[in-house]
């Protein structure tokens, strides 16, 4: 009888848990707001040894205040730039070979419209977002 009452509770505790584990929550709207991501969409072309890449080399994200730069291919040594209705307010050169992730604080530009350029010898890609 012991060891029934035993099995039987060490079964109901290893269920137990799962109920719970998967039960949903709801994060709040504002949360959710605050962290919304939006892909800038890029135009242009860089070229890999001559060749046109079939995936983008680059991805450009938004992420409230800050854009996300992933370059998911090695092509060399890129200028990257960021131009406003002030002139440019960001701009660095990038070893594509090392860096795999940039982020970018756009906390201290002023808000309006921007571009965002890569460009090396093998092309240009360059897309606008706004702050």
């Amino acid at each position: 009888m012991k060891h029934s009452i035993l099995l039987f509770l060490f079964a109901g505790i290893l269920f137990f848990p799962a109920v719970y584990a998967m039960t949903p929550y709801a994060i709040p709207n504002e949360t959710n707001a605050k962290r919304s991501t939006t892909q800038i969409v890029l135009k242009g072309e860089i070229r890999e040894g001559g060749f046109r890449s079939g995936t983008d080399p680059i991805i450009v994200e938004q992420q409230g205040q800050i854009l996300y730069i992933k370059f998911q291919k090695d092509v060399g040594i890129l200028f990257v730039t960021i131009t406003g209705a002030h002139g440019i307010v960001y701009s660095a050169q990038v070893n594509t070979s090392t860096s795999i992730l940039l982020s970018i604080p756009l906390e201290n530009i002023s808000s309006g419209n921007y571009t965002i350029s890569f460009n090396n010898e093998n092309g240009m890609i360059w897309g606008e977002f706004e702050r």
